[in-house]
Parts: C-alpha cells; structure tokens; sequence
C-alpha cells in the first residue's frame, strides 16, 4: 500500500520521446523514478499511485495525439522491460533501476493542465460515452473472440470515436458475399458497444 492508501503503481508512456523537455520548460527537472526505454526516445516512466493519479485516470495518446502521452493509471498495462520490440525488434531496456516513486503533485497539475489543453482541440462526440478503460476492455475481448474463431486480422485503428478491426474479407461471420472483395469490420464504439459490418452481405449491426 502507497503513503496515501493508493494500491498498485501508474505509468506515464512518454509516446513522442519529448516529455522531459516539455515539462516544466526544461528547466524543472523530472522525478526520478523507474524507467524503461521503449524505443527511441520513448519512455515509460513507473509511479507508485496516489489519490492525484487516481483522479487523473486514463489517458490515451491514441485517442488524442495533442497530448503526446499516455497514462495507464487504471486495468491497463505497458510490455515489460526485457521484451522486444515488434517493430523495431529492439529490447525494453530499463534506463533508470531506482526505486518506483510517487508522482509529484506538480507534475500531476502539469498533466492534469495539458490534458485540458489537447480536450480543446479534440472533436466533440454527442451521446454516452464508456470510459477508456471499459473500452480497452471490449476491445481486449472481442479480439480474443476474434482468436478463438480464427480471424485474421489485417489492422486496428481508431476513428470517429470507435476502435474498428478490419479481417480478412474471406472469412465474414455472416457469409453469402465474394469471397476476397469489399471489407469486413468488427468495431467497439464510443459507448462501449460491439458491432458489426460487411459491405456485402449486411448492413450495420450494433
């Protein structure tokens, strides 16, 4: 248990390698904690939890690439130092062994304040929206349903407030199109919600 009675511990994944720099101009100098190289410049910084990040919650760069960052505060993870890289077949290096330490509420507020700057610049979206953790948690499931079916997936992206999975065109669920042609797409929305398309064969199905 942390001083606060916060369990468990956050990571800041520094996504464009440029977070040391933009805190505090460069001039206040970053907490010293845990840290793994991912690749490049990119960082994962390790914090112990506290009642500051906790309200914080997630925060994902993939949803909104104003912030430059994400924070994995609440069920969600990074890889582990030791692994490698899919990409560019690089190993996560730790670059920092000292002790996991709590973030301090300085660079919090600084977090808290760029995360209210990137919101301003972010498309608006009407109607519920589930938070980024139940999302990560459908999208989790629905390709591990995708697995165990034997779908081959070609990409994942995010648009328009929804995780889309395009599969092979071979293999729709519902079947009845030419094989090989048009798209195939499963996809968790902004709500949290599974759905369905092929452009052949079916309209969209929530």
């Amino acid at each position: 248990m942390n001083p606060d009675g916060q369990p468990g511990i956050w990571i800041l994944d520094d996504d464009r390698g440029e977070i040391v720099e933009r805190y505090g101009a460069g001039i206040i100098p970053f907490p010293s904690t845990f840290t793994v190289r991912s690749s490049g410049q990119k960082r994962h910084y390790y914090f112990r939890q506290s009642t500051a990040s906790s309200k914080m919650g997630n925060q994902m760069y993939d949803k909104n690439p104003e912030l430059g960052f994400s924070a994995r505060v609440n069920n969600l993870y990074v890889v582990a130092p030791g692994s490698i890289h899919p990409l560019t077949k690089q190993r996560y290096e730790i670059v920092k062994d000292v002790e996991i330490v709590p973030a301090p509420d300085d660079l919090i507020a600084w977090l808290q304040a760029e995360i209210t700057k990137a919101e301003g610049s972010k498309p608006k979206t009407e109607g519920p929206r589930a938070s980024d953790a139940e999302i990560e948690h459908q999208r989790t499931q629905l390709k591990r349903y995708l697995a165990f079916g034997g779908f081959d997936i070609l990409k994942e992206k995010f648009e328009g407030g929804r995780w889309t999975i395009l599969l092979d065109p071979n293999q729709c669920p519902f079947g009845g199109h030419r094989p090989g042609e048009g798209s195939v797409a499963v996809f968790v929305n902004a709500d949290g919600a599974f759905g369905f398309k092929c452009i052949h064969c079916t309209p969209e199905h929530e």
